[in-house]
């Protein structure tokens, strides 16, 4: 089963996205496994807490090495920031917003992401873009309450969900014309249309196909769909996946080929990472020793990326490569365990680690080499 819950305000496709990083149970220390020092980077922005359940998050690296992501400060409150290439970070706030974050990138070194309009105005979340240069545009899709930024391409088309007026998730493609942005709605044919449910985007690839996951209106299963710039759905579930409220298949990233990763829920509640190819042939991901499997990122090569968690609840990183080979590690410090978000196409890895009071630091770090035992 899939630990949803159902909120406006932080939105239901960001809680099953990102769910074991809001529930990480620190138990012990991590062994490292394959630790490799091979061009390991702490990231830790400069204004980032460092007590528990503060720190920060690289969620997105583009193909320049440009990092971005999050901080969560010494009152809790988040902001966002980026990385060059060189190491520069630059933190920031979108003007008008607080609690800031960011989950999209591409090549221009463009950043999406959403924030907090007015913390007394029923929590209304719009989204953003901020250019290279730091240039800030807001934007608010249609009909909507909040509007959750979730993945970007090379053309600047921004992809996510919004939440409606009247209590429904949809999904959103955003594409900026000059000083506008012009917005395609949608929902798939078979989502639930009541409130608290719906369809929900979680990535978009060059081609601007769209995938994500919807609530079925029967039971309130998750299935995952696609979505093609002609506005045509194809709808597909993980073997394996339960059928059940809350259970079933949840697609996060998406790549140039339109090869698909993510993860999805079984009948005994078991999370199992999956991978989906071109021809809609699916193959589970579950490294050695993992209770639960979450694929979370892969590059135009075919490279998974992802986190698992052992037996102590820790989590562990895991490159999974096209041949199959899965290759599973740990940051090389001591460490509460390690999650790994993104991948691009010269095998750089981002994500962040806990320390030994489950403060997070970012990372960014280059994939393990085959030859690594």
């Amino acid at each position: 089963m899939i630990n949803s819950h159902r909120s406006g305000k932080t939105g239901l496709w960001q809680f099953c996205r990102f769910l074991p990083l809001t529930t990480i149970v620190v138990a012990c220390l991590a062994t490292p496994l394959a630790a490799q020092t091979h061009g390991f980077v702490q990231i830790d922005a400069p204004g980032a807490g460092t007590l528990q359940n503060q720190g920060t998050t690289a969620s997105v690296i583009n193909q320049s090495g440009v990092v971005a992501g999050y901080y969560n400060d010494d009152q809790y409150a988040y902001h966002g920031f980026v990385r060059s290439a060189q190491g520069v970070i630059t933190e920031f706030d979108a003007p008008g917003l607080t609690n800031t974050q960011i989950f999209g990138i591409n090549s221009s070194g463009e950043v999406a992401g959403y924030g907090l309009h007015d913390a007394n105005n029923h929590g209304v979340y719009p989204g953003f873009l901020r250019t290279a240069k730091g240039a800030f545009r807001g934007f608010r899709a249609p009909d909507a309450l909040s509007t959750f930024s979730a993945g970007m391409n090379d053309s600047g088309e921004i992809t996510g969900t919004y939440y409606t007026l009247a209590g429904v998730y949809r999904g959103f493609v955003a594409s900026s014309e000059g000083s506008t942005f012009t917005y395609t709605l949608f929902a798939e044919p078979d989502a639930s249309k009541q409130e608290g449910y719906g369809t929900f985007s979680t990535a978009i690839n060059a081609q601007g196909v769209v995938v994500g996951y919807y609530e079925d209106a029967t039971v309130g299963a998750f299935h995952g769909y696609t979505r093609d710039r002609a506005g045509s759905f194809t709808s597909f579930d993980a073997p394996g996946a339960g059928t059940g409220q809350a259970y079933g298949t949840i697609p996060v990233a998406i790549n140039g080929s339109g090869e698909i990763v993510g993860y999805y829920s079984d009948s005994n509640a078991v999370l199992h990472g999956f991978f989906r190819d071109t021809q809609g042939n699916f193959t589970q991901i579950d490294p050695p020793g993992s209770t639960q499997t979450f694929a979370s990122s892969i590059n135009d090569q075919g490279e998974i990326v992802g986190y698992w968690a052992d037996s102590h609840q820790i989590y562990h990183g895991f490159l999974r490569q096209p041949s199959g080979n899965i290759k599973s590690f740990s940051v090389p410090v001591k460490n509460n365990g390690t999650v790994v978000l993104s991948i691009n196409n010269t095998g750089q890895m981002t994500g962040f680690y806990y320390d030994t009071v489950a403060a997070a630091h970012g990372f960014l770090w280059q994939a393990p080499s085959p030859e690594i035992p």
